[in-house]
Formats: structure tokens, sequence, C-alpha cells
């Protein structure tokens, strides 16, 4: 049993109504030409997808073909949406082609951690409902792709198109111009900056800010459905550890270079950080356990002044009585009260007996 279903252990007994769930990895992020480690949503289409791609905008080839982490790997399309973007090729190189700027917004990309509970078919088929759900019916183009070490840590990435399609399945204009008109229907000119008076909008609302919060709860959601549908007690939370009314403290997120380096032994920083945030945890889990037993000792103590109190108020004979039927109940098998677990050794441990013979020597024998 870890400390996080210790904690919700000891919040069943003490009655706080505190629920402590892990919080699961959902990493957001905007892929921007020019910006980071992958300026090319090409070249990061070809990393999570582990193949090779050529970028036509500069001709540059991304190969990742030789990486063997991969385990699954899907397009998916809205119905409006061209059947040649099915080919990862084509799709990106038209959201490269399509972007001008040279600071453009390419994609958004997740990074989403896994249940390790999970079968691999049951990772695909949650992965692919989610992003089915909340993004491909809402119109984007998605790029699904699952990598799997075998060390514990499954997770996805899926990348997403910022741009709406239309019914023709061409392009849409990331925002549209709304013009101001006058009292007969005609545009207003401003002398002043040389261009009619207009305001801009947005053709789609995936920039909001809200929707990221509404994308962690919803997948916090399509996990638990599954954990219940496996009978796992287990469940996951958008909310963090602040937010849930708990003093515990969030671990850091390994990335793969800290992961391999902390498997051969090779302390990083994040993994020494991630160390005292386990023993501050473990601390308070301790401080709770105390103050739980505090809190059954004095219930204890009540209910125990309650029964002297019902017993001094009874007949001799009735108190007997009570007390008999009170003892019996605590020895039935269902009232039985939890034993400690067992701690053994390692290694067989034998006892040495002694007999006595006619001759009155002792002969040891194991």
């Amino acid at each position: 049993m870890d400390f996080i279903e210790t904690v919700n252990k000891i919040n069943e007994i003490n009655g706080s109504g505190i629920n402590v769930k892990p919080v699961p990895h959902f990493k957001v992020e905007i892929l921007g030409r020019g910006k980071g480690t992958h300026n090319s949503v090409v070249g990061y289409a070809a990393y999570c997808a582990r193949t090779r791609l050529r970028n036509e905008r500069d001709g540059h080839i991304y190969n990742w073909s030789r990486q063997n982490d991969i385990v699954f790997s899907k397009i998916m399309l809205p119905e409006n949406a061209p059947r040649r973007f099915f080919d990862r090729s084509v799709l990106w190189n038209e959201v490269e082609k399509i972007e001008k700027c040279k600071n453009a917004q390419l994609a958004r990309t997740l990074v989403i951690a896994l249940p390790s509970e999970f079968s691999t078919d049951a990772q695909e088929r949650v992965v692919c409902q989610y992003v089915q759900d909340y993004f491909v019916n809402y119109g984007m183009c998605a790029d699904i792709n699952i990598h799997d070490k075998s060390d514990g840590n499954p997770h996805a990435h899926i990348i997403l198109t910022m741009r709406s399609i239309d019914k023709n399945g061409k392009w849409m204009a990331k925002q549209e111009k709304i013009y101001q008109l006058d009292k007969n229907g005609k545009k207003i000119y401003d002398p002043v900056k040389r261009q009619y008076k207009c305001t801009t909008q947005k053709t789609n609302d995936w920039d909001n800010h809200k929707n990221v919060e509404q994308w962690r709860e919803q997948w916090a959601e399509v996990c638990n459905v599954e954990f219940e549908r496996l009978g796992l007690s287990k469940r996951v939370t958008h909310k963090s550890y602040q937010r849930q009314g708990s003093d515990l403290l969030p671990t850091k997120h390994l990335g793969s270079s800290s992961t391999a380096m902390e498997q051969r032994g090779i302390q990083t920083k994040t993994g020494k950080a991630n160390k005292n945030i386990y023993f501050q945890n473990m601390k308070l889990i301790f401080d709770m356990i105390n103050k739980t037993f505090q809190l059954l000792m004095e219930k204890f103590k009540k209910m125990i002044k309650q029964f002297r109190q019902q017993l001094s108020q009874e007949s001799p004979d009735k108190a007997l009585s009570i007390c008999g039927e009170v003892a019996l109940l605590l020895c039935t098998p269902e009232y039985e009260m939890p034993k400690l677990p067992q701690i053994t050794r390692g290694y067989r441990q034998y006892t040495r007996k002694y007999t006595r013979t006619n001759t009155r020597d002792f002969v040891p024998s194991l």
C-alpha cells in the first residue's frame, strides 16, 4: 500500500472528507515556429511517430525511425477534413505551408501519462475515445502516438491542429474581421488610420485558457470510468493537492533522460527533489496517523464513559447480562480486532529441541 492509499484509509476512519488522489501528468503546450527544441511541426511529428519525414518548406529531413518504443500510432480526422490528411507527411506539411509568419503557432501538443494499470489495448482505446470526443468532434485533426519503454512510464503524444476546416476541406483563417457599419449598412472609414473600422474575432475558441482545465477534468473522468470497469479502487483527479485541501506536496515529473540516469544510479536534481518531497509527505502522513490515533482514543474513552453510565443505571443482574453480550459480540470473527502484519526474516529459523535418554544425557535434535 503506497502513502496515497494510506492517507485515504486514514481519512475514512477520520471522517475528515479529504479525498486525496494522485494527479495525472497532463502537459499542454503550443508548438511555435522558431521556438523550443522542435521548431517544426513536421519534425515533432516525426519524433512522436518514430518515423522519417521531410519538411517541404525548408527541405530538412527528420529521421527518428531508429527509436523502437512506439506501440501505437494513429491519425484521426473530422468529417470535413480531406482524406489525404491521413498521410502524416501531407497533414503537417500542409500546416507548415498555410502558416506564413516566422513566429506562427503551428500546433497544440499534449503529453499525457497513461495509467500503468491499463493494458496496452485499454490505453489505446481510452486515448482514442478521449481524443475523438473532446478534440476531433470539435473540428481538430489529431495525431496520436503512444510510447512505452517498459519502464513503468507509458505516455501519449497528441498533436492537434489549430485552424478550423470549412465544408470544402479548406483551412479557415484563425480570425476574421468584423467591419463596423453605419446606418446605411456601409463600412465606416477611419481617416486617421486610413482603413475601415473593424474588430477581429477568432473563428474557434480552442485557445480559451479554460479549455485546459476542462481537458484535464475530462481525461480524469475517462480514466476513472476505465478504473471502475476494471474493478480497481484507484481514482485520479485533475485537481492539485492544494485544491483538494491536502498538505501533501506534488512530485516533479522526471523526463526520459533523468529517468535513465536515475536507473543507472546517477542522482539528478529532479530525483533528489522528489526524494525530499517524498520524505516530507511521509512526515505529514505519520503526523496524520498520530492525530487519527488520538481521535480514536478520545472516541473510545467517550464510549467507555457512556457505557459505564448506562451500566450504573441498570440492576446488577441486567448489567452482568449486558457485559456478557458485549464480550460475546467482541469474540465473534467479524468483530475480531485487526492484527498487525507478521514480520518474517528472509531465512529459515530452526528450533533446537532436547530429548532425555535413559542415561540422562541430553541429545540435541533439529
